[in-house]
């Protein structure tokens, strides 16, 4: 679903994606909800992008699943 890369991609390249992954944080099957938090993660990391999430609504469910 998510590739690793080394570098956070610009926030006009990942955009598009967010509403996509915000969607997948409420994903029943574990390994799937797994592979969308670390791609949550992967983007927020570094770079100054964790505006990101803030912008598409993730943190309120990461939250949740942290409960």
């Amino acid at each position: 679903m998510f590739a690793l890369v080394k570098e956070n991609p610009s926030y006009q390249l990942v955009q598009p994606i967010l509403p996509f992954l915000a969607n997948s944080l409420y994903i029943a099957d574990e390994e799937a909800l797994g592979v969308a938090c670390r791609g949550f993660a992967e983007l927020t990391k570094e770079g100054g992008q964790q505006h990101m999430a803030i912008n598409s609504g993730m943190c309120r469910r990461m939250v949740e699943l942290m409960m």
